[in-house]
């Protein structure tokens, strides 16, 4: 005999009734390491990716792109080039960990796809904090 037959039978409506949550479009991020960090030199980075390929610069397919890492650098709006310098560390091979020598201090990364002309792509990006110690 249940207990709370009432409560059974409020969970099941709500179950029934409830929509199904909207497909989360595509998405990239860091892995490691996590927002608000204390990290040593080199930083061990991963950068992730959900419903985008990774694919190398040169790669012009519908839904891929590569991987670019802004240090203590804005995002750069989508549609425009993602240059190239220290701030703007391009990982055109396809790369998805990478190891940074960053001197110590606090630093904001910044994680933004591109395309394969190197043009940033729309809310396909991350912002992290770390202190490097």
């Amino acid at each position: 005999m249940l207990r709370y037959p009432s409560l059974l039978i409020a969970l099941v409506l709500m179950a029934a009734c409830g929509s199904e949550p909207e497909p989360a479009g595509p998405s990239v991020s860091f892995g490691t390491p996590e927002d608000g960090a204390e990290v040593t030199a080199p930083v061990q980075v991963q950068m992730l990716a959900d419903g985008v390929a990774v694919s190398p610069a040169g790669t012009f397919e519908d839904n891929s792109g590569h991987f670019h890492i802004l240090v203590n650098a804005p995002f750069i709006p989508a549609g425009s080039v993602i240059p190239a310098d220290s701030a703007h560390i391009h990982y055109g091979d396809g790369s998805t960990e990478v190891s940074l020598d960053l001197p110590p201090g606090e630093h904001t990364l910044r994680l933004q796809l591109a395309d394969g002309a190197h043009i940033a792509m729309d809310g396909l990006q991350d912002e992290i904090r770390i202190t490097v110690r």
